[in-house]
């Protein structure tokens, strides 16, 4: 039973996270997830590569890192995508 109210604090953690997200940064961020580049994300969503990578950086800052491998990093830890 106690595993069951850390697992709910956990998932209620990781839904206010998700509501600070906007719809075009989850886009990118499931696209950085399977290795594309940003001019690929870009093309994909017919975005300027400048916007993609605000987009990125915005998802960085929101995660608390300063790159890419810790922002993979972190998405798989909390298991968010």
């Amino acid at each position: 039973m106690h595993i069951q109210k850390v697992d709910k604090k956990i998932l209620m953690l990781i839904i206010k996270k998700l509501k600070k997200f906007l719809k075009r940064e989850i886009e990118v961020l499931k696209f950085l997830m399977i290795g594309k580049t940003n001019s690929q994300i870009a093309e994909s969503l017919g975005l300027s590569q400048k916007i993609t990578n605000t987009y990125k950086n915005r998802l960085m800052k929101k995660f608390c890192v300063n790159n890419e491998t810790d922002l993979y990093q972190q998405v798989l830890n909390l298991q968010i995508i």
